[in-house]
């Protein structure tokens, strides 16, 4: 999906949660060094500075137009300083391309939290590519993790999310509130729909993931693992999680014998009950 694109879907479910003036930027289409010549041309040739902000013209005057990531980045660390905390829940590589352009200021980051999978070796986190994140980007997340002695990293993986999966009655009850955000994410079929992708376009992780053939994908009552909502909790209501300490540096859920999650049937219940509480609000 292309970024502007991306980002007017994220403007209007904001706005549809009662939140329609948060940030929102555009970030990288390709993995670092991996993109595509003629598209990464095309969006420089439609890009313009405008009060400050990098940004593509097409649309200029009739629709919003999307800073760039680096300008989201740069006004967050410039109001919060060392009080910022980041949520790293997709590929690293605006992330990176931002610590390699503006060190100083990238130093001046009070916290990272990434959806991911890292190990230990020689006393450092090390990122580990079976989590899909790094995978996506590798040079991307060692770039990030070389500032590990400057910013505490807290990585929440995938046992952690493994112990709160969210059901299809939870969904049910998301599109129940009558919210247009709650029913695009289940009467829409986007949870189901990025289930079904999933299992054409990779099904042996499927199965490891939902525990079943891609086949039986249709039988699913499980719809979700709630990454993103870990890594939010995280940093919002940390007393939830029992991590690994490696110095200033937290680890939950690197292992299925260590999941990190105090108490999962709690957790799982925050996380409905908060969704709900968003999606109850009214429209803007």
């Amino acid at each position: 999906m292309i970024p502007d694109r991306r980002a007017m879907i994220a403007r209007r479910y904001m706005a549809h949660l009662g939140k329609p003036n948060i940030p929102i930027g555009v970030g990288s289409i390709f993995p670092t060094g991996k993109g595509n010549e003629a598209l990464i041309n095309y969006m420089r040739e439609h890009t313009i500075e405008e009060n400050g902000a990098t940004m593509t013209y097409e649309g200029y005057g009739l629709i919003e137009c999307f800073p760039s990531a680096e300008k989201i980045i740069m006004d967050a660390i410039a109001k919060y300083g060392r009080e910022l905390r980041v949520a790293v829940m997709a590929p690293m590589t605006d992330l990176a391309h931002f610590a390699q352009s503006h060190p100083e200021e990238f130093g001046k980051i009070g916290g990272l939290f990434i959806q991911g999978q890292a190990k230990i070796e020689k006393g450092m986190l090390v990122p580990d590519p079976q989590s899909y994140n790094i995978k996506e980007d590798e040079e991307a997340a060692n770039t990030v993790f070389q500032w590990q002695n400057q910013i505490p990293i807290t990585l929440v993986g995938k046992f952690a999310a493994y112990q709160t999966p969210l059901m299809r009655s939870d969904f049910d009850a998301f599109a129940e509130t009558g919210n247009p955000a709650g029913i695009y994410i289940y009467l829409q079929k986007h949870a189901i729909k990025g289930i079904e992708a999933l299992a054409r376009r990779a099904p042996d992780i499927f199965k490891r993931v939902f525990g079943v053939d891609a086949s039986r994908v249709s039988e699913l009552n499980e719809l979700s693992k709630p990454y993103d909502a870990l890594v939010a909790m995280a940093i919002t209501d940390p007393e939830h999680f029992v991590p690994k300490r490696l110095g200033h540096h937290a680890l939950i859920g690197m292992t299925s014998e260590n999941h990190g999650v105090r108490s999962p049937a709690t957790v799982k219940d925050i996380i409905v009950q908060t969704v709900l509480r968003a999606l109850r609000k009214p429209a803007v």
